[in-house]
């Protein structure tokens, strides 16, 4: 396995190759985001439909334009970025592949001195460039068409009287920023910029990086190729990574069989080694020579054992990988809301406050996620180019100040702050079930039609047999307030005669299986987690009380 170290790109490598470039993509996606919601905020207003009709028309052609404008003002900079992304990677690739005829005493042309590789690498360059203007061609169609609709469906909402300007603009603004499609397919599918962007350079690199291998195995006269390997493949990529293939159809040499390379990997097509978003490669060995294979065929299956525990469940690190995914296209999605809410300026501070307090919960899901699967956040998939310091503060102050107006009006006194309350929520199992019965109460409690005066009374109660460890319902806490005072042959009480009569074990139990602790006049009724439901005043048992008896075992 000596070799396994100086082989191959790297799956890690190819992960984060192409982010400089998605960050374009990002940047052009954003711009497009911002120009789209500040137009549609303008619509306010319009009342007549002739007017409406040509205010439509103006601002599609004005945003038409704007996109055409913004991928022209990109387009240096991608193509400049794809030719030095990908003769990075190339570079990268080749000194790899010749390591390995070094290690065999063979000697290859220095890659920058060899003019027909450096031919393959611009060639590689100028078709991923090619992919990349045709892939955005039409993009000031599809985004012009998209934007077109909806202000088609906004006006409709609010000339139908169904909904206020406020409601559609904001419905439409987050529409867009949800799903803003760029990049259209021949198959009808759409994709926004930067998965297209990710897509086009992995593919670009994968070929071009491929076609190089391809020559110099020419011309070493090298026909044997072994595939790289890693955790999280595709399980259609994981029945072929890590073995061993020979090039032009399939062979027994050595008292071994080598499959065919191509068939057996679907090297060359979309789907197969190389083709979109693919991280495998693959390098030459000599069978004569005596090289063993990279990887055994344990260690094969271990790369795609469930051995990665998420919720008390077991997933594959390719399942693990496609849910990182989706938290963080959800971290994202609420990014870019917030920048399209708040360009355009007609939107109030309570709604951009609802989608501040949603991206506070995606980023902390998402990080609670990477650190239980013992994963690594990934800022290039969350990034949104506009959404730098200022607004990432912003948007963070606001969350907590929209948890600090919820905890107030609610009375929640602990936890005091936001962190501390993601941190329960996230790493403390047991103190996350209690406090989120608390938080329920509190709710409830909030709810009443009570006077301030009692809800007050109420949170203090409901505190004060907290402190002393035990816990009551908002109906346990009425009952208590309204009959503390004893009154009619009963005496008054506090909260600490109620806990000091709970330290003897129950003696009754009502006919839905409910405790009863009956002594001295009062009756204190708990559920099945022990939380105080109700205080009853009586003389006497009821008749439909049953005796509770202790179980002698």
């Amino acid at each position: 396995h000596h070799l396994r170290g100086c082989l191959m790109l790297p799956p890690s490598y190819l992960d984060q190759m192409p982010d400089a470039f998605v960050k374009l993509a990002q940047q052009v996606e954003d711009e497009i985001l911002q120009d789209v919601a500040r137009r549609i905020a303008k619509m306010d207003g319009i009342t007549s439909t002739a007017n409406w009709q040509l205010w439509r028309y103006q601002q599609t052609e004005a945003v038409r334009e704007d996109v055409v404008k913004l991928l022209a003002k990109y387009s240096g900079k991608s193509e400049a970025t794809i030719r030095r992304l990908l003769k990075e990677a190339a570079t990268e690739a080749m000194e790899r592949e010749d390591s390995i005829y070094y290690h065999y005493g063979l000697d290859p042309t220095p890659f920058e001195e060899s003019a027909a590789l450096n031919n393959l690498l611009t060639a590689g360059a100028r078709q991923t460039c090619g992919t990349w203007q045709n892939l955005t061609a039409t993009t000031a169609n599809t985004v012009t068409g998209a934007f077109e609709r909806t202000l088609d469906v906004a006006w409709g909402k609010v000339a139908t009287g169904a909904f206020d300007y406020k409601t559609a603009i904001k419905q439409a603004v987050d529409s867009l920023a949800d799903d803003l499609p760029a990049v259209p397919y021949p198959s009808g599918h759409t994709d926004s910029l930067e998965v297209a962007a990710r897509r086009a350079v992995l593919t670009g690199v994968n070929q071009t990086a491929g076609k190089l291998q391809e020559a110099r195995m020419d011309e070493m006269g090298a026909e044997f190729v072994e595939t790289s390997a890693h955790g999280g493949a595709r399980p259609s990529h994981a029945e072929w990574q890590g073995k061993q293939f020979h090039r032009g159809g399939a062979v027994d040499y050595l008292g071994k069989h080598y499959p065919d390379f191509g068939k057996s990997t679907g090297y060359g097509t979309g789907a197969g080694l190389c083709g979109w978003n693919c991280r495998h490669s693959f390098f030459s060995i000599f069978p004569e020579l005596g090289d063993p294979p990279t990887w055994t065929q344990e260690e094969l299956e271990a790369l795609n054992a469930r051995n990665i525990e998420c919720n008390g469940k077991m997933y594959t690190q390719y399942e693990i990988n496609q849910m990182q995914r989706a938290r963080e296209r959800n971290v994202r999605k609420w990014k870019k809301r917030y920048l399209a809410e708040t360009t355009t300026g007609a939107l109030d501070k309570e709604d951009i406050t609802k989608t501040a307090v949603r991206l506070r919960a995606a980023r902390e899901e998402l990080k609670h996620f990477v650190s239980a699967t013992g994963g690594r956040l990934d800022s290039s998939r969350t990034s949104t180019a506009k959404f730098g310091r200022s607004e990432a503060s912003k948007a963070s102050a606001q969350s907590v100040r929209h948890f600090n107006d919820w905890s107030s009006s609610i009375g929640l006194r602990s936890p005091e702050s936001l962190a501390e309350y993601y941190d329960i929520k996230y790493n403390k199992k047991e103190q996350w079930t209690v406090l989120r019965r608390d938080i329920d109460t509190l709710t409830d409690i909030s709810k009443k039609d009570w006077t301030d005066e009692f809800k007050a009374k109420a949170v203090d109660t409901f505190y004060g047999f907290k402190s002393a460890g035990v816990e009551i319902s908002d109906h346990g806490v009425a009952r208590f307030l309204s009959r503390h005072n004893g009154g009619k042959g009963f005496e008054p009480f506090t909260v600490d005669d109620i806990v000091q009569q709970l330290r003897n074990p129950p003696n009754y139990l009502q006919e839905d299986g409910r405790e009863i602790l009956f002594s001295g006049g009062r009756a204190i009724i708990s559920n099945e987690d022990g939380v105080i439901v109700s205080i009853v005043l009586r003389k006497n048992a009821k008749a439909d009380w049953r005796e509770y008896i202790e179980s002698s075992e």
